[in-house]
């Protein structure tokens, strides 16, 4: 197993997840886990999810969630979500309100949101949010 990869088992599939806590944009995100044999994190089932989120403690101690990229994206020509396998959303755990695909800021800049990451907060707990695939954060990695 390659190093800092837990291996997990959700039903009767298994599977190795790293989670990494450099910050980066969704695409960038996603080279790295190339690079490293795998691909962002498919988390297809409620059992894969569970076992993720005990395994890899994806929780925030404060109102501010935590963010980790996972291996969804909207593609706006075929108007649905889909996993880097191109494989089309079957399960979710979308938070309140989500998907979005938008988000304002303070400023009132308006930015589209079609990349998805885990988030872990406090008194929410975990759940999925879109978000601008050029924000930045921590993402988790899945090899085979």
């Amino acid at each position: 197993m390659k190093p800092g990869y837990r291996s997990i088992k959700a039903g009767k599939v298994k599977v190795n997840v790293k989670r990494h806590v450099t910050p980066l944009s969704w695409d960038a995100a996603l080279r790295v886990c190339q690079s490293e044999g795998g691909s962002l994190v498919k988390i297809d089932t409620k059992e894969k999810e569970t076992v993720i989120k005990k395994k890899l403690q994806i929780t925030s101690r404060s109102i501010t969630p935590v963010y980790l990229w996972m291996g969804l994206r909207y593609f706006k020509e075929r108007h649905r979500f889909l996993w880097t396998d191109k494989m089309p959303l079957e399960y979710d755990n979308w938070g309140t309100g989500e998907p979005s695909h938008t988000w304002k800021d303070i400023a009132g800049t308006i930015f589209t949101e079609d990349c998805v990451a885990l988030a872990g907060q406090l008194f929410r707990g975990v759940y999925w949010n879109d978000r601008s695939c050029s924000f930045k954060c921590g993402f988790i990695c899945e090899v085979l």
